[in-house]
């Protein structure tokens, strides 16, 4: 536990802990202006725990204890993802906005067409034959003949930014990487 965020007491031998939020309620109510200072805590902590209100220190050995760094790891890979699919939204929003209309970013078949042709012009440099077979493929027959179609159409007809297409290849790709990772 973090130690700002608890604080830890040994009594009679035992190891509790009293949440942030009673210490914090109990010197607000008090305190009414004055400085904060470790007697004013202690003070403060010894009324929560006259009060009962406080926990047992968890057995940081316990499965707890791995679950708790499971549960942190997932949160930080959760927000590591969140914010990378933002940027990939966005880098795609200059050079190909109605692209991700046709399809999730989250399912497979428009991040893989995105590997392999990441930017309008380079889809439109292949046959719509390999770009058909690619899609049915990789979606496993979901996407078909006239899902392509129009994918072929909006990279036609997009209105994204056409300069500097390897920097913004480059970026898609390394984008798409680090979310195929996570």
């Amino acid at each position: 536990l973090d130690p700002d965020r608890r604080r830890r007491l040994r009594i009679n031998g035992r190891v509790i802990a009293v949440p942030a939020k009673s210490a914090k309620q109990t010197r607000d109510a008090s305190l009414a202006g004055k400085s904060k200072t470790d007697r004013a805590d202690a003070k403060h902590i010894c009324t929560a725990l006259s009060r009962g209100t406080y926990v047992r220190f968890p057995d940081l050995q316990s499965p707890i204890a791995e679950l708790k760094v499971l549960v942190m790891a997932h949160h930080r890979l959760t927000v590591e993802r969140a914010r990378l699919k933002n940027r990939l939204k966005g880098m795609l929003d200059l050079v190909w906005p109605e692209g991700p209309m046709l399809a999730n970013l989250d399912k497979a078949t428009l991040p893989a067409v995105l590997g392999r042709w990441p930017l309008p012009q380079d889809l439109l440099a292949v046959s719509p034959r390999t770009v058909v077979d690619f899609v049915k493929h990789i979606s496993q027959g979901h996407h078909k003949g006239p899902w392509v179609r129009t994918l072929l159409r909006s990279a036609r007809e997009t209105v994204g930014l056409t300069n500097a297409p390897t920097e913004r290849r480059l970026e898609l790709t390394q984008l798409l990487e680090r979310q195929g990772l996570l």
